[in-house]
């Protein structure tokens, strides 16, 4: 009986952490329909058509955001896909990254390429460690802005003192949300959440993180926070 009340005590703990978020910890249907359709069109995903200069400069991007984290630093990656971000991490000396989906299709596909990849959801599942940095590269922007705001949290908790998480988000003056065609399938329907930057400093600034950049291009806001 001590046990189960220590347990139970000890999970109570962990879900306080993540903030006022105490909202029933399942995916939305907007979350759970999005990630049916990345799940049912991976293959399509992973071989759409894509920027190569795009990627140079993201990747660009990444390093410079990396500036200061020790090559020994413990990295998390939410939504990993196919896994190039994770690569470059490791092209750059950082061994200790961990890759995650919660998509199976995906899962695989970190497989085949020689990763140890965990099937995370962002909104089910527990952090099992502390990071030193933690990327979530177009997770976001798929999920309520209630489920955004507790995911923040939850990565905002997951991150050692000075850690950093570098995310990006999608914006519109037209609308709050909308389900749109993906570029990759037409058959797949996707569902968007749209920030701020003001909306997304103004949070960000809430929960405790204490320097935080903000630059966008066309409909992305991207963000480097440090705790």
């Amino acid at each position: 009986m001590i046990r189960l009340r220590s347990n139970l005590l000890h999970h109570f703990f962990l879900n306080r952490l993540a903030g006022d978020f105490l909202y029933n910890e399942s995916v939305s249907k907007e979350n759970e329909e999005t990630l049916e359709a990345y799940e049912k069109y991976a293959d399509q995903y992973l071989s759409r058509e894509k920027d190569e200069n795009a990627e140079k400069q993201r990747q660009e991007m990444m390093k410079e955001c990396l500036a200061g984290v020790s090559k020994d630093a413990k990295i998390f990656e939410v939504g990993a896909a196919d896994g190039k971000d994770a690569a470059y991490f490791k092209s750059l000396g950082y061994e200790n990254v961990t890759v995650s989906d919660a998509t199976d299709a995906f899962l695989r596909v970190l497989e085949e390429k020689g990763f140890s990849p965990l099937k995370f959801n962002l909104i089910e599942d527990n952090f099992p460690d502390d990071y030193d940095f933690i990327m979530c590269w177009a997770v976001l922007m798929h999920l309520t802005k209630e489920e955004a705001k507790a995911a923040i949290q939850k990565m905002f908790n997951a991150l050692n003192d000075g850690g950093k998480l570098l995310t990006c988000l999608k914006t519109s003056e037209l609308q709050d949300e909308e389900w749109k065609q993906a570029d990759f399938q037409e058959e797949a329907k996707l569902y968007f959440s749209f920030w701020s930057e003001d909306e997304l400093r103004s949070f960000l600034e809430e929960i405790g993180f204490r320097k935080i950049k903000i630059w966008g291009y066309e409909s992305w806001i991207d963000c480097l926070a440090e705790k």
